[in-house]
């Protein structure tokens, strides 16, 4: 079972991270952790220094808000928004992660669950628009 010190730890590592805080993930993650999410799915440490790196390439000013978490012996949920700025456009993306703690309070899984359409393709130009289009054929509340 994991104290909510483990997760309180995770919380505020996210909230504060900065691309200099990427060399130090081994504090809350296992050597072994596995990482999924919409676009990546690793199995090592070093893979998922390599996913922040990238995200930060692209987006220097990203940032995690853990708006509510929730934990029950080693499994944790936390909900978030990340906020950060692709070109010239402001987005925020809301997301969930389901989280599993080692005994030694390190994360040995962590999944990301968030809409790529509507939290992030449908904001974007070019294909912002079709996308939304796309989203709208799908509905069942979509107008005939």
């Amino acid at each position: 079972m994991i104290s909510t010190q483990a997760l309180d730890n995770f919380c505020l590592f996210f909230e504060q991270l900065a691309p200099s805080d990427i060399a130090h993930f081994d504090q809350i993650y296992a050597n072994q952790a596995h990482f999924k999410d919409p676009f990546h799915d690793v199995d090592q440490l070093v893979d998922i220094q390599r996913i922040f790196t990238h995200m930060f390439s692209i987006a220097p000013d990203a940032k995690f808000i853990i708006q509510q978490r929730f934990c029950h012996e080693q499994n944790a949920m936390i909900i978030w928004q990340m906020n950060l700025t692709l070109g010239q456009r402001s987005i925020s993306i809301a997301g969930t992660s389901h989280l599993v703690f080692n005994d030694q309070g390190r994360v040995i899984w962590h999944r990301d669950y968030w809409d790529t359409g509507e939290e992030l393709f449908s904001k974007l130009p070019l294909i912002g628009q079709p996308t939304r289009w796309l989203m709208r054929q799908f509905s069942s509340l979509r107008e005939s």
